[in-house]
């Protein structure tokens, strides 16, 4: 019997890592469906570090990287430091952080929702029921995005929704590598 396809396990400290961490996100997952306002405060925390830390990249590669055309090198420097002003601003000012994240996927659902009916609506070779199932779907999102923009509470709770199912997911994701091992 040929062993060939069967594929090797991870070493045990990196299941018992993964078991742990799995862990972890799980308890962060019902922290934040325990407090709900934990899980805004994470969104904007993810924000305002992902905008310092890639500002900080951007500046380093900008006076960095020898190769840079003086253009490049100048447009690398504006755009960190334009980064690292924005994720303090997101950082020292979490509402709006979350106003302007609301407004964005408000916009988001808008777009999205509005092409996906008009594709739906002018597409000749899909057929009827589908073609009414989309149309459906795209009106429901334009109307879940006038949703969150008439209700703004009610957006922080999508929001905080969409954060707990990653949660969730990546949480069983963890503990499935760590004790499955592969």
């Amino acid at each position: 019997m040929s062993t060939e396809n069967t594929p090797e396990k991870a070493p045990g400290w990196f299941r018992a890592l993964s078991v742990i961490l799995g862990i972890l996100i799980l308890i962060l997952a019902f922290a934040v469906i325990a407090f709900p306002e934990l899980g805004l405060l994470t969104i904007v925390i993810w924000i305002s570090l992902t905008l310092i830390v890639a500002g900080i990249e951007l500046l380093v590669v900008g006076v960095g990287l020898p190769d840079l055309s003086s253009g490049g090198r100048a447009l690398m420097v504006i755009g960190g430091i334009a980064m690292l002003a924005l994720g303090f601003i997101a950082w020292f000012y979490p509402n709006l952080t979350i106003a302007v994240q609301l407004i964005l996927f408000a916009v988001g659902l808008i777009v999205g929702g509005a092409a996906t009916a008009a594709m739906a609506g002018m597409s000749p070779k899909m057929p009827k029921l589908s073609k009414g199932i989309v149309i459906v779907l795209g009106i429901l999102a334009v109307v879940l995005a006038i949703s969150v923009i008439v209700w703004p509470a009610f957006g922080e709770t999508i929001l905080v929704i969409l954060l707990v199912i990653g949660l969730l997911l990546q949480g069983v994701h963890a503990l499935i590598v760590g004790l499955i091992g592969e």
